[in-house]
């Protein structure tokens, strides 16, 4: 907890410096530390930072740090209405990006309460979420969202034992990841080509117990 108070005191003294910006980027950082140690007291730090201003409120680094505590400690509920929070805060903000991953997360929700419930229209609801990522990924040209949003759909497909349209959607997922430069991302991104190649590794093993199927 060192790092955590460190980062406190730092956080106090760009607020008497009424350094905003420092502020906030250290609270950010305090929260990430605290969701490794202390996911309750992580959650607090996030969500008061939310209500301090506008610009707070509108920092997506900080509703990201809400929804992810909040699936760390397992409260779902909590989860799906802090995630339409952040889809809605994309949508206000008009930003693409964080819509497309707003989207997935509600996907995620969905899937996990359907699974749960066993109840068909939170399916709907996955694949619909998981529908509109992909079309924005489509028009973002975002490679990893692309693969990652069909891999999601062939999940869905194999809740509701929809093996034809599972197969389809791991078939595209796979010829998604063959047609981008993993090359490239090895040296520019090597996080996210790690990222493709566990999804790549991870759809041929869903192919692979469909086909045993």
């Amino acid at each position: 907890m060192a790092t955590a108070k460190r980062l406190r005191g730092q956080i106090a003294k760009a607020e008497k410096r009424n350094d905003d910006e420092k502020a906030r980027s250290l609270t950010r950082q305090l929260g990430a530390t605290l969701l490794q140690e202390d996911p309750e007291e992580a959650l607090i730090v996030f969500r008061k930072a939310r209500t301090k201003n506008s610009q707070w409120k509108q920092d997506f680094e900080l509703i990201r740090g809400v929804v992810d505590t909040l699936w760390e400690l397992e409260r779902f509920d909590e989860y799906g209405n802090a995630v339409e929070e952040w889809l809605q805060l994309a949508k206000d903000l008009e930003d693409k990006h964080e819509e497309m991953r707003a989207l997935t997360m509600l996907g995620n929700h969905k899937l996990a309460s359907a699974d749960k419930k066993r109840d068909p229209s939170l399916y709907n609801d996955a694949c619909d979420a998981y529908n509109r990522s992909l079309e924005i990924a489509n028009m973002l040209k975002d490679t990893n969202m692309m693969a990652s949003c069909n891999f999601n759909l062939g999940n869905v497909y194999n809740s509701t034992g929809d093996k034809l349209n599972e197969k389809r959607v791991y078939i595209a997922t796979l010829k998604i990841l063959d047609d981008c430069d993993r090359s490239r991302l090895i040296v520019n991104d090597k996080d996210q080509a790690q990222n493709l190649n566990n999804l790549e590794y991870n759809t041929c093993m869903a192919l692979g117990e469909l086909h045993n199927d």
